[in-house]
């Protein structure tokens, strides 16, 4: 039996505002990666056994962003018939278009900033840009759905490659969402996360790439879901008394940073579950952001709508930046620690060539700042976009 459905505005700038903010985590995450040196320490502590773990968990980022595109895709669905030539259209014009100008910066800065590593930075970082580029490397990339070396230019476009293809089905799950009860698309999604987890059990060597793409159909599945209820949601949150949602909110960021202070088993395919926590969190932050209330207000302000605007351009382009300025910048900041040092040791010879810097460089600690951060980021880079790209790199072939 068909749900009633409530029709919902075009656009909810909120979740534009949430896109933006994920967006924002995931470059932070991959700022923390470029270099390592603080484990142990309290900032280490800070950033994975407090809340502040929201700020490095890019995984639960890139699988807010699937339940985030189920929900705004399925909108039309529930408004009346979609055209599937005009849907699939605009998604490639969506997707491809700013993918396309990311690649070809991306190819730039393997091509002319690269160096090779540089041994003073960070595993994750010496990692990127190792990949020859070739003629087929770059037709993987222009097409995107296939399998291929994900992180061989720029590493963030793994979940466009899983939206694209799942893009290609929406139709038949929002269908779903349409004519089927909440219960039957919550099991739809179950079974097909359970579909996954068999298949990486008997055949390993499936793990990741286009098959990793039914696991995440999942995601889009919850998001449709949340489409649909949307207003009957929202209601019930708003009925609830301010304590009452701050604690739904701690909840969900408790939920969201799950495997930092409760990491679960992973064997048995229980390591889905990971991806799970996060997702129903994520939904969570959904329904609380879309209720009226502080939230939604803060959400709606200007700079943040700012933010959720940029928020595609942040994702694609803040590796292939991060990765073409960190050899310059690092050079910079050694020039500027021999400079330190030689005007101890000289301080007379540096002012006669450098006046204006006599009395800054006196200073303690003026010039002394160092970059620092915690390794453990990268470790969990590669469960979020080694992760997948473990779901990619060791799915791919020749991975």
């Amino acid at each position: 039996m068909a749900e009633k459905v409530h029709l919902a505005p075009r656009r909810f700038h909120q979740l534009d505002s949430l896109r933006g903010l994920a967006a924002l985590s995931v470059a932070v995450h991959h700022c923390l990666c470029i270099r390592s040196g603080l484990d142990g320490t309290t900032v280490d502590h800070l950033l994975h056994h407090t809340p502040l773990a929201v700020l490095v968990q890019a995984r639960g980022d890139v699988l807010f962003f699937f339940v985030l595109s189920g929900f705004v895709l399925a909108l039309p669905f529930f408004r009346g018939t979609v055209c599937y030539p005009q849907f699939v259209t605009k998604r490639v014009c969506r997707i491809y278009m700013p993918y396309y100008a990311a690649i070809a910066l991306a190819v730039a800065g393997a091509l002319f900033a690269s160096r090779g590593g540089i041994p003073s930075l960070g595993p994750w970082f010496n990692a990127q840009w190792t990949t020859p580029i070739t003629p087929s490397l770059l037709a993987q990339h222009a097409l995107l759905i296939g399998s291929f070396r994900t992180m061989a230019l720029d590493g963030a476009i793994w979940t466009l490659a899983h939206e694209m293809r799942i893009s290609l089905v929406f139709p038949i799950v929002a269908l779903l969402a349409v004519r089927c009860n909440w219960k039957a698309c919550l099991g739809t999604a179950a079974l097909l996360s359970a579909v996954y987890v068999g298949l990486v059990h008997f055949f390993p060597r499936v793990y990741g790439g286009c098959l990793a793409s039914v696991h995440y159909t999942a995601f889009f599945v919850v998001g449709c879901l949340l489409a649909k209820h949307h207003a009957l949601l929202t209601g019930a949150v708003a009925r609830l008394s301010r304590p009452a949602r701050l604690g739904l909110l701690s909840g969900a960021v408790m939920l969201y940073t799950l495997e930092f202070w409760l990491p679960l088993p992973q064997a048995y395919g229980l390591w889905v579950l990971s991806d799970w926590a996060p997702v129903a969190a994520a939904s969570m932050f959904i329904i609380l952001a879309l209720a009226p209330g502080s939230l939604a207000r803060f959400l709606k302000w200007q700079p943040m709508h700012f933010i959720g605007e940029m928020s595609y351009s942040v994702y694609l382009l803040h590796i292939p930046i991060l990765l073409s300025v960190s050899e310059p910048v690092l050079r910079a900041h050694t020039n500027v620690e021999h400079l330190v040092a030689d005007h101890r040791r000289h301080p007379a010879s540096l002012r006669d060539h450098v006046p204006w810097c006599g009395d800054t460089l006196n200073q303690r600690g003026a010039l002394s700042c160092h970059m620092a951060l915690p390794s453990r980021s990268c470790d969990n880079a590669k469960r979020t976009h080694e992760g997948p790209a473990a779901m990619l790199a060791r799915e791919q072939p020749g991975a």
